[in-house]
């Protein structure tokens, strides 16, 4: 097989992510880890009572990546959670979700939404395409030429198709096993035509490598990566243009594209499938590969969706229940056991009830027929959206706590710069709190200048679950050359009360030990003057190293800012000015915004 370009972005992304430096946990902290991921960051109270939060409502449809899951609501808005490494949640952040948010400038006009490996995208009440997440957009964009005239979309491992008001098929993405279905192996960052399939196509479907489509004669054709058969041809060989699927030339109602497999949903209401079947994921009782398509086992009819992602499979019956099998390592198949199943077995409480079934690579979300949405399998990066990071084995709903906004400045009497005692002492010997401005950077003895701002953040309830945490500085001026062009970003540590023990500014703030250091990083990207800090989201622990933790509900919370590299040892000043909480215009003061939900 050759490699996936899927996996290379996924590595090159890691890599840029680990050359920050390493967060470290140096204040005593010893977070818990679990099986399924590890403790949640913020939660004070006890699991119970999530209980108590209100259930997801008014969904339309709903949608899932690897490890992902969207909905689009009844308004037209667009709802996300879990794994966001690529910002495929859309929320303009890289943070793991444990419960829905808004998808940032979706709140209503999209008709559908679809959600790839890394990836999600929405199409328009206008016809128009939008996508975010892996390609570096952590909001949506707008699709190169599709602004209107598409009807239908699809999202693969790491590409996505498009299905015209005219029946005609474009993708775009990666195209390594020629998925795109141009006839090249060339990716492609616009949409390009689908070979042979100008018109004449009613439904798509995306796998991993893979992708096929239902025509309006009711047969099905597939192209891209074959080395499973999950082309349907009887072969194994690699198709860049699509190709029939064998049997299939008429009498399917609707396809589902797996990993390395693909289902078909018979007029007749019952299911074939064919491709990879390690895991039993064909349903016909056995773990044979199939290059041609074979009957699932008790499916004969009486199916009325289906949907598959990595190596399971699930139908919704005709009376509003939900059968699964194949891949049960987390769970995904529902029915209480870890488990994997050759043919297909009750999804535990969904015997009635359910019209949307949508399964991610290791778990999976059924929308109920009053448009509520329960999820199961995996919960590691939050994608069941219950609010906790725990697997469940069968069904659990989806929650949608009311979020609360609390907005914080600086306290200008414990804030401001403190200046090394000498260029290599990391010591601090002067300091000032009482001026309006702060100072990052050196100066003209090469001594380091650190910030720390102090905000007081025991306002919120003490059970507060933290969901988003933003922190800004505003530039007032500059001395020197600027330190971002010789020194690197800014650096913030954080500490959960005060870095010296006392609220006040300290002399040993320059050097004390911080809760986490580094916490997040500003670049010299402003915004009217404006300097956002990024928060690290560090991937093996995302639920760990994050601000969340370190947020300090019954006090003070402070970070100390500090440029990446020491000095230039050119013996100037050259440093940064910026407001701080003793700013004359409290406007300008160093502002931190949080938001929570009350469980």
């Amino acid at each position: 097989m050759k490699p996936h370009s899927l996996f290379l972005n996924i590595l090159l992304i890691g890599v840029f992510l680990l050359s920050l430096p390493t967060p470290e946990l140096v204040s005593g902290e010893a977070p818990e880890l679990r099986r399924s991921g590890v403790t949640p960051p913020t939660r004070m109270t006890a699991m119970n009572t999530l209980e108590a939060l209100p259930p997801l409502l008014n969904i339309a449809a709903i949608a899932t990546g690897e490890q992902h899951t969207c909905a689009l609501t009844a308004g037209g808005g667009v709802k996300c959670w879990g794994h966001n490494f690529g910002g495929q949640v859309g929320d303009g952040t890289f943070i793991n979700r444990s419960t829905p948010v808004n998808v940032s400038g979706l709140a209503s006009g999209v008709s559908a939404v679809a959600a790839g490996g890394y990836h999600t995208c929405a199409l328009t009440a206008g016809g128009g395409v939008k996508c975010w997440g892996i390609n570096g957009n952590v909001t949506p964009v707008n699709v190169s030429g599709l602004s209107s005239g598409v009807s239908a979309i699809a999202g693969g491992g790491s590409h996505t198709c498009a299905l015209t008001a005219g029946g005609g098929v474009k993708c775009w993405g990666d195209n390594d096993q020629g998925q795109l279905g141009d006839g090249t192996t060339t990716d492609s960052n616009t949409p390009v035509d689908v070979s042979g399939l100008a018109s004449g196509v009613s439904a798509i479907t995306a796998g991993g490598y893979h992708t096929c489509a239902l025509t309006s004669g009711g047969g099905v054709k597939c192209w891209g990566f074959n080395f499973y058969g999950q082309l349907g041809d009887g072969t194994t060989i690699e198709r860049h243009t699509p190709v029939d699927v064998s049997g299939l030339a008429s009498g399917v109602s609707a396809i589902t594209a797996g990993g390395y497999h693909t289902c078909a949903r018979t007029s007749g209401g019952g299911i074939k499938c064919w491709g990879w079947n390690e895991y039993g994921q064909l349903g016909d009782g056995t773990t044979t590969t199939r290059l041609t398509k074979v009957n699932v086992s008790g499916l004969a009819s009486g199916v009325s969706a289906i949907t598959a992602r990595w190596g399971h499979t699930c139908a919704l019956t005709a009376e509003g229940g939900v059968k699964c099998w194949g891949w049960n390592n987390q769970g995904q198949l529902g029915d209480g056991t870890t488990d994997n199943r050759h043919t297909p077995v009750n999804v535990s409480g969904l015997s009635s009830g359910v019209s949307d079934i949508a399964a991610g690579k290791i778990h999976t979300c059924a929308r109920t027929a009053e448009g509520g949405v329960k999820c199961w399998g995996s919960n590691l990066s939050g994608q069941l959206g219950d609010g906790t990071w725990e697997d469940h084995h069968t069904p659990a709903d989806v929650v949608d706590p009311p979020i609360l906004t609390k907005s914080y400045r600086s306290v200008g009497s414990q804030d401001g710069w403190v200046l090394e005692s000498s260029e290599t002492s990391s010591k601090g010997g002067t300091m000032n709190a009482a001026a309006t401005v702060f100072h990052l950077g050196d100066d003209g003895q090469d001594r380091q200048y650190r910030a720390i701002l102090s905000f007081n953040t025991s306002g919120m309830p003490d059970d507060a679950v933290i969901t988003n945490v933003t922190l800004k500085i505003k530039k007032q001026g500059l001395a020197g050359t600027d330190p971002f062009t010789t020194h690197g970003n800014i650096m913030l540590d954080v500490r959960k009360g005060a870095f010296g023990g006392n609220n006040a500014l300290q002399l040993a703030d320059f050097q004390a030990a911080p809760s986490m250091k580094p916490t997040g990083t500003i670049n010299n990207t402003p915004s009217s003057g404006w300097y956002p800090v990024i928060f690290i989201y560090y991937p093996p622990f995302p639920n760990i190293y994050n601000i969340y933790k370190y947020i300090n509900l019954t006090g003070v919370t402070q970070f100390r800012l500090r440029f990446q590299k020491d000095d230039n040892d050119d013996l100037d000043d050259d440093y940064l000015i910026f407001h701080s909480g003793d700013a004359g215009t409290a406007s300008n003061r160093p502002l931190l915004v949080i938001q929570y939900y009350v469980p």
